[in-house]
């Protein structure tokens, strides 16, 4: 019985090891789309995960999972603009010149100010995906963000990295 009760005990320490180190083993903490989903959550004005992995040339379903109860108009791209102190947007878009599918379609809009890029609305307690494939020239490190607020939704944790690779 002792044997039996060893064998086990050594079973769950391999077994929790070896989570461990799949956990430590992705790049900066980030979650790779190995299977084609990526899964963005939401909850108390952050991202559950702020650091996330696609490749490029492969088609990728971005899940926008809002727990929240308010609204977060989602934006993609780079190079952070700065108004008043506050972050408002980013001066390159992700999503410029593709064609993603999003569903429910009506989740794309337009905000209301100098915004002019792809904003996905992901309303409370609701999910919203995105399918695309980003091409090659695509490659590189983009923001995720929602600028709610004059930036407080940013500011408060709704800040993140996708990472796009070979």
């Amino acid at each position: 019985m002792k044997t039996r009760t060893w064998a086990l005990a050594v079973a769950i320490v391999v077994a929790l090891a070896a989570a461990v180190v799949a956990f430590w083993d992705a790049p900066d903490g980030s979650h790779d789309d190995a299977d084609g989903r990526l899964e963005i959550s939401m909850r108390d004005y952050r991202f559950e995960m702020s650091d996330w992995t696609v490749t490029a040339g492969e088609p990728v379903m971005i899940v926008l999972v809002n727990q929240d109860d308010v609204s977060h108009p989602l934006t993609f791209g780079k190079d952070l603009i700065i108004e008043d102190g506050r972050p408002a947007d980013y001066t390159n878009e992700l999503f410029a010149g593709l064609s993603p599918r999003v569903t429910p379609a009506a989740a794309v809009v337009q905000p209301s100010g100098t915004h002019e890029g792809f904003t996905v609305q992901v309303p409370g307690g609701e999910t919203v995906t995105i399918e695309v494939t980003f091409p090659i020239d695509r490659v590189g490190t983009w923001g995720v963000g929602c600028f709610l607020g004059r930036g407080c939704h940013f500011t408060a944790g709704l800040d993140g990295t996708l990472r796009i690779v070979r």
